[in-house]
């Protein structure tokens, strides 16, 4: 995964199991789902297994298709951080209306419509 996509993921589980897969492949070429589940640690079986139950069937999936999955899913949580960035900016600009300070809110103006722009491409 890129680090850019990695640098989105914020729930501790996904942020270990993450942890998990990028050990496991330092020692392994290919992914076995059973030897990586054994050598999981206890803590992250179960949180684990309900991302695999939840995603089931993607043994029988091609290269390709996971691959657009992949880009997918880190479109979505690239989409979800500029959201939350767009929210921290509305409560910033609503702050900085209230203290009249122009020069902070207009920078915080710019940033806000830089994100909305992103967001909407």
């Amino acid at each position: 995964m890129e680090n850019e996509a990695l640098a989105l993921i914020e729930t501790p589980l996904a942020l270990r199991i993450v942890d998990a897969i990028k050990a496991y492949f330092a020692k392994n070429k290919s992914f076995d789902l059973a030897k990586f589940s054994k050598d999981l640690p206890a803590e992250l079986t179960e949180g684990f297994a309900e991302i695999i139950l939840a995603e089931a069937g993607f043994e029988d999936e091609t290269e390709e298709r996971l691959d657009r999955e992949l880009k997918l899913v880190v479109r979505e949580l690239k989409y979800l951080a500029t959201r939350d960035k767009l929210e921290e900016l509305a409560k910033d600009i609503h702050k900085l209306e209230a203290t009249n300070n122009k020069v902070k809110l207009k920078v915080c103006l710019a940033k806000f419509s830089r994100l909305s722009q992103k967001l909407a491409s």
